[in-house]
């Protein structure tokens, strides 16, 4: 059995070459096909996805579901993480579906748009969801994946 060292050793260089490949053959697709890098732990309360533009690209967060109201901050800053409590980013469609790739089938995920944020009197800030054409992009993977993706604007 490896260790948690070996598991994140190979982690990173599965991740590092997946990356170069892309660059140097031109292709930003980047699906990982490890299976440590693609295992993310079942939520009990499923995962969260955020999303908002930055100089007129779309950006993600998935993040653990809780019953707490997250902050625009919590969401939008700080570090990637995957220790017990899950916060990945993604900086285009193609780097949210490697996420999504990690998820475990079945899982549901509820994507917070500004709306449903308002509603629940929380700051939404720039978290909004992106045109219909993107979230059909992102609806289409998500049931390929086996993935229980529930939009809420």
């Amino acid at each position: 059995m490896k260790s948690r060292t070996d598991k994140l050793l190979c982690f990173v260089l599965v991740t590092a070459t997946s990356l170069l490949t892309g660059l140097c053959t031109g292709n930003s697709q980047t699906k990982s096909t490890s299976p440590v890098a693609s295992a993310l732990p079942r939520s009990m309360k499923g995962y969260e996805l955020y999303s908002w533009q930055v100089d007129g690209r779309w950006n993600f967060a998935l993040l653990t579901g809780t019953n707490a109201l997250k902050s625009v901050d919590q969401i939008t800053m700080g570090p990637d993480t995957v220790n017990g409590w899950v916060k990945l980013s993604a900086q285009s469609v193609d780097a949210l579906k490697v996420q999504l790739d990690r998820l475990p089938q079945n899982e549901s995920i509820s994507w917070i748009g500004k709306q449903t944020r308002e509603r629940f009197g929380v700051q939404a800030g720039p978290l909004e969801l992106p045109p219909q054409g993107i979230v059909d992009t992102v609806t289409g993977y998500c049931r390929e994946l086996g993935l229980n993706l529930h939009v809420s604007p």
